[in-house]
């Protein structure tokens, strides 16, 4: 089915979705705009009472990031979901070279990169079909795997001609 429009909205913590779920509630009541909620911290956040009370709205659709992510690829929490994963052999030659010259570990970059692939994958899942588009985010400064996923995202969106918003983050004192 192709929809002209849609909106995408990325749930990074229980928080957001206090900030979102407000927002959301008017789209989906007064308009017919295709909502997506992708939420970061788990499919057990999926059936939190903000998440139960939207999904009863016909123009609301809930996911998990690892309905879009390999399940392999989730299982470390909330930061780890879009990282590039090492194969298996690459991890054992790390721990060996490791063992046979120890020193001190450097500061792991990939703990704060985001797969770009992944995302584009993802972005095709959620905007399939529509020809214009927004990504929603909540503002973000603190983390930098959330800066780095908004960025992320929002480059890949932009590449798309989709709009990005990030809204004001409510109980922040900046």
């Amino acid at each position: 089915m192709t929809v002209s429009r849609k909106a995408v909205f990325f749930i990074r913590a229980y928080n957001d979705m206090d900030h979102f779920t407000p927002v959301i509630w008017q789209l989906a009541t007064t308009t017919d705009l295709p909502i997506s909620v992708v939420v970061r911290m788990g499919r057990a956040a999926l059936e939190d009472y903000r998440m139960v009370f939207l999904r009863q709205f016909p123009t609301v659709t809930l996911h998990a990031i690892g309905d879009f992510i390999p399940e392999h690829d989730t299982d470390k929490g909330d930061s780890q979901p879009l990282l590039p994963r090492p194969s298996l052999l690459k991890r054992a030659r790390r721990k060996l070279a490791r063992w046979l010259n120890p020193q001190p570990p450097p500061e792991p970059r990939s703990r704060h990169e985001v797969d770009p692939d992944k995302v584009e994958t993802m972005l095709d899942a959620l905007f399939s079909g529509a020809q214009h588009g927004i990504v929603v985010f909540d503002w973000t400064t603190l983390s930098r795997f959330n800066v780095n996923f908004a960025q992320t995202v929002i480059e890949s969106a932009r590449r798309r001609g989709y709009a990005n918003l990030s809204l004001p983050h409510g109980d922040s004192p900046y």
